[in-house]
């Protein structure tokens, strides 16, 4: 699609009151600094997307005074006309301030702003005209497609390069892969990962076994540091042959202590059993005394249980008798106001409302006596008044007795219930202090008692206590013979010396052959390592081959700029990035470094490229075009904003 500004028309944005520009192919905008030349770059990106050419929403459209206030009531409206593949379009954005009138107020406030849409004339509504622009061209290719700075100042340089493979297409590996036949080998290696995966699987590989190296002389050196010395004239043969007489010596003694072990264990285990049942006597000895004494402790827990219930029956009828002497007084409170609420509500009823002196009847301005209706009405609303406030006050006064009334009766009702369950307290104190007093009786009368205790009258208890005195007599300690027990202990720490010689000649075997085999593994892992590093060049070489190649398509498809993508690191490695090269005197510089000159013509390069991509021109905004003494060719209408001595804007 080709899009052309054909005219633009501000009123009353951004400090231009009333401004009509024509505009051609190329147009030239002349001015001083700050006469507006930006300004109209602004105007016609807020037309279309409501932000300023520097793609800012909350930019002052509003026209303001010589303090840099605001001035109130103005419309701000921008009006363009488009040219879209040859169809006419007219386009217009109006914002207006909303002021309103609050009820009972003489002035108006300001209560926020609201946009107009206009296409062709007809009103449209903000959703509407957004998806209207957006059928045109979408806003970020917009960006792109009318400021030369846009691609290489703005946008990141990740952007910038999805930008650039969307225009040529990526690589394939396969493609890079048959450019050099050196990376032939690749395609098996790579087992279906990408080029990056293949690096990183490689690179962890390699770190690990490096991680395994560098311990392997670690763990050699604490082999041989450990090892123990050994003898030169030890005979290991003699050694094995007084090793398996002693261990048969040991095994016979062994049996001894097995036995007299077991003889001490069945002595312990009849002092066990003896303890148990002298125990258990004696739990039957402190149960027979305690039932011969059952029925004084019961009695004496009944008197406890009694005396409890006592107290608890006097706390709970001077409690009744407290409540009860509390309910009267607030009876007779209650009573008095109810007397007192009768003799106000009697006062109140005859009250009559007071004749008013119709002489006081005066106009507050003129200070002359009413007109005799203005007076009849004035008291008539008196009247009215007066009858209100006096009902009201006799409902309040009725409405108090009623409450006071309810609550009297609610007292007295509930000493009722206390009169009688302090009738029911009293009669059971009667009761208690009889049964209390037989109780005391009965436990003086059980306490006079003679108690002795037959223990052997519990059969239970007399063959338990026969049990013991049969284990007692046939329970006859027997010492362990000291001689064997010192005899294998002898024996042990002899085989222990011998053990310890033949465990120092095995470790040092096993410690030879560890050795051994971690050399082994050391040449084994040296060996990985370099066939990894192989496939690191491999991946490196394939990286700059991928380099060339998309460099090489990138750089074809432009004329005055050229792209670096990708960056060589300090390690050696290669990093994604994406730097214009503008051609400066037939050099290539740096986007940044590049002068004025070069920076536009490498965006226009830029630009060119894009429109193609897209299949869309758009307007091109240059600021500061006197900087540029020649543009490369371009298909996009040019607007051109330069700075001269022209205090009023200039349009050539």
């Amino acid at each position: 699609m080709n899009i052309e500004l054909k005219k633009l028309i501000l009123v009353n944005f951004k400090g231009i009151k009333d401004l009509i520009i024509d505009f051609q192919k190329e147009t030239y905008i002349l001015g001083d600094n700050a006469s507006g030349k930006t300004t109209i770059f602004d105007a016609f990106t807020w037309l279309l997307f409501g932000k300023d050419s520097a793609n800012r929403t909350d930019f002052e459209v509003k026209t303001l005074d010589g303090d840099g206030n605001i001035i109130h009531g103005l419309e701000h409206t921008v009006e363009g006309i488009l040219e879209a593949d040859g169809k006419e379009i007219l386009l217009r954005r109006t914002l207006k301030e909303n002021w309103v009138k609050k009820r009972g107020s003489a002035e108006s406030i300001f209560s926020g702003n609201t946009t107009e849409y206009f296409i062709n004339e007809a009103p449209r509504k903000e959703k509407e005209y957004k998806e209207y622009i957006n059928s045109l061209i979408d806003e970020n290719i917009f960006k792109l497609l009318t400021n030369p700075m846009h691609f290489n100042t703005v946008l990141k340089w990740q952007e910038r390069r999805k930008v650039l493979l969307d225009i040529v297409g990526d690589i394939t590996d396969a493609n890079v892969i048959e450019s050099n036949a050196e990376l032939s080998k690749l395609t098996e290696l790579l087992k279906g990962n990408t080029i990056d995966d293949f690096k990183a699987i490689t690179a962890s590989n390699k770190k690990k076994i490096n991680e395994q190296l560098k311990t392997i002389p670690i763990r050699i050196d604490e082999i041989n540091r450990g090892l123990p010395v050994l003898a030169d004239d030890v005979d290991y043969e003699a050694l094995e042959k007084e090793r398996a007489k002693i261990k048969g010596e040991m095994d016979m003694l062994s049996n001894m202590l097995t036995n007299q072990e077991k003889i001490a264990q069945e002595f312990g285990r009849k002092q066990t059993e003896l303890s148990s049942m002298k125990m258990k006597l004696k739990d039957m000895e402190l149960r027979i005394e305690k039932d011969s004494m059952k029925k004084l402790n019961d009695l004496k827990m009944e008197l406890l249980n009694l005396e409890h219930e006592a107290q608890m029956l006097e706390k709970s009828r001077i409690m009744t008798e407290e409540t009860l002497e509390s309910n009267e007084r607030e009876i007779e409170k209650l009573q008095a106001e109810m007397e007192g609420l009768r003799q106000d509500h009697q006062i109140q009823f005859m009250e009559q409302f007071p004749d008013p002196d119709r002489e006081n009847f005066v106009c507050p301005t003129c200070k002359q006596k009413l007109p005799e209706d203005d007076i009849e009405k004035q008291i008539s609303g008196m009247q009215a008044n007066f009858k209100h406030s006096k009902m009201k006050a006799l409902d309040e006064i009725s409405r108090q007795g009623k409450w006071r009334k309810s609550k009297v009766l609610e007292l007295q009702k509930e000493n009722e219930r206390l009169n009688y369950q302090l009738e029911k307290d009293v009669t059971k104190q009667d009761e208690l202090l009889k049964s209390l007093e037989y109780t005391r009786s009965a436990i003086a009368a059980e306490e006079g008692k003679e108690h002795n205790v037959n223990y052997n009258a519990n059969t239970e208890y007399a063959e338990l206590k026969g049990k013991i005195s049969s284990i007692e007599k046939n329970l006859i300690p027997r010492d362990q013979d000291s001689r064997v027990r010192e005899k294998y202990n002898e024996q042990q720490d002899e085989l222990q010396k011998i053990n310890q010689i033949l465990a120092d000649k095995r470790a040092i075997e096993n410690a030879q052959k560890r050795v051994k085999d971690l050399k082994k593994q050391e040449r084994q892992l040296a060996s990985q390592v370099a066939e990894l590093e192989g496939r690191e060049y491999l991946a490196e070489t394939f990286v700059k081959t991928k380099v060339s190649l998309l460099e090489e398509k990138i750089n074809s498809t432009f004329k005055f700029v050229r792209f670096k993508m990708f960056d060589v690191q300090v390690n050696g490695g290669i990093a994604d990035t994406c730097e214009a090269l503008a051609n400066t005197n037939g050099s290539y510089v740096p986007f940044p470094g590049a002068n004025n000159a070069a920076k536009y013509n490498a965006g226009l390069d830029i630009i060119n490229v894009l429109s193609r991509h897209y299949g869309t021109t758009c307007p091109i905004f240059f600021d500061n075009r006197e900087s540029v003494n020649r543009l490369i060719e371009t298909d996009s209408q040019v607007i051109n904003l330069i700075v001269s001595k022209d205090k009023a804007l200039k349009i050539q």
